[in-house]
This record gives structure tokens, sequence and C-alpha cells, in this order.
């Protein structure tokens, strides 16, 4: 019998379950799951009786106040016990091998702490990529297997960690990071406690609220959450922390002169 080693955690908000391509991915792969975490940052609750994991356990979590993505993230850690945690986005298609595919990694790759998949976006390798004092870089080709973990950035969406490894050196995530930044700075702090980890040969579809046309206000408010992270990540380096500042001027320049919005430039 095969072992299973993963709890998903699925984060969502102002989503239907039935809706949420994330959760559609993973019913027809619960035989390999343990354990799915559906937390709901939604202002009403949803029933849960009715998603069809058979072979899976299911807790539901709903809290109408919004918690923080890095409070979700530590309050699972610690209340859990698993042998990875793979932790998602409410709106990524998922290959049908992904739950099987990320066990047996890790069966496999013992001595790895950190496996990630290849997310695209329309075709463009959104994650994992490229991070160079303060500004990250996509990757052009995919990369695959074992790769050092000194300048590689990636989204949580779709990343699968141990167990071991955030109970015992990892510190938690900072949960002064509301929404963006959460994963950069993860990954900054893992490049520190390990040199290793392991890309997957497969592929996530996701949408980037920061790449994608929506609403100005929308993309303001994330686009200014997004700047006041990282004067938490790079808190510890005075160099680092004046060179964001000088980018953050720059990308803000850029974003009010392409959408003719001066609030994109103002504190």
């Amino acid at each position: 019998m095969q072992h299973k080693l993963l709890l998903a955690l699925v984060v969502l908000y102002e989503m239907k379950l039935k809706h949420s391509d994330t959760i559609i991915s993973l019913q027809a792969q619960s035989k390999r799951l343990d354990k799915l975490v559906i937390w709901d940052n939604s202002q009403v609750g949803q029933e849960i009786s009715d998603l069809g994991f058979r072979d899976t356990k299911v807790q539901y979590i709903h809290t109408p106040e919004n918690v923080s993505l890095a409070k979700v993230y530590n309050t699972v850690v610690r209340e859990n016990k698993f042998g990875g945690i793979t932790l998602l986005d409410q709106d990524s298609i998922l290959p049908s091998n992904f739950i099987e595919e990320m066990s047996d990694m890790m069966e496999a790759n013992t001595e790895v702490d950190l496996f990630l998949p290849i997310v695209k976006n329309k075709g463009i390798i959104m994650s994992p990529g490229q991070f160079f004092l303060v500004k990250g870089s996509r990757w052009k080709n995919e990369r695959m297997g074992l790769l050092k973990s000194k300048g590689v950035t990636a989204v949580t969406s779709g990343m699968t960690i141990r167990e071991s490894y955030l109970k015992t050196d990892f510190e938690g995530f900072d949960e002064r990071l509301t929404l963006y930044g959460i994963d950069t700075h993860f990954m900054i702090q893992f490049s520190k406690k390990r040199k290793d980890l392991f890309v997957a040969n497969l592929q996530i579809q996701h949408d980037s609220a920061l790449n994608s046309k929506e609403d100005p206000d929308k993309l303001l408010y994330r686009w200014r959450n997004l700047k006041a992270s990282w004067k938490i990540i790079h808190e510890k380096s005075l160099l680092l922390l004046f060179l964001s500042q000088l980018y953050a001027i720059y990308k803000s320049i850029m974003y009010a002169i392409k959408l003719k919005d001066i609030r994109f430039i103002k504190n």
C-alpha cells in the first residue's frame, strides 16, 4: 500500500468551492492525499458535505475576518502532522498526477525539504525564477531536478515543504506580511538553511493578479502591499532596503505612466 504523505492547504477568498479550479483538480487525486484543509476567508461560510473527497480527510475553516496568509500557514503547520504540506491558492489548475508525483519525489529525495512545480501563466514561466539583490527575474527555459536554492525564488502556490524543516529550522512565516512578500521571504530564509531544492516535472496553470488587466483600484492595492513587503523582507540590510525603495519608485512611475494613474506614485 502506498503511503499518504501530503496535506494540502487551499485558501479561498470570495469563491464558491465548486468554482475553485484547485479543489476541482484535487478531487480526482484524493487516494494519495492524506488531508485537505480548506481555509475560507470569504464573508459567508459554505457547506462541504458533497465535495466528493472519499479517500481524504477534509477540514473546513471559515474566517470571515479574512486572516492573513502568513497566519493561515503558521496555524495549519502548527496544528497538523504531515510528511509534507502543499500550499495552494484557489484558482490553480493542477495536473492529474500532481499529488502522486509530489509524494513519490518526497519518498525518493529524503534529503530535500522543498519541492517546486513549474507555474505558468499563458505559457510564460511565473515560478520558479531568479532573485538577485532586490529584483526577481523569470526563467526563459524550464529547469528540472535538484537545484541550488541560493538565488531561486518561487510563489507559494504549489510548493511542497517537508514538515521536519518547518518545525525545526524554520522560524515561521512572518505575520507582518499580509499578502505579498510571503513567498520571497520564505525562499530567502530557506536558502540560508538549505543548499538544495527540487523542481518537479509538473506544470501548474495559474493567473498572476499583478500581471492581469484587472480593475486599477485592485491593482493599486496589490502594488502598495507588495511595496510595503519589501521594507520587511530587507529590514536587516540597509543596502538592500535602499535599493528596494529605489526600485519601488521606478516601478511606481512606470505603472503611473502605463495606466495614466498618478495614484501609483503617491504614498
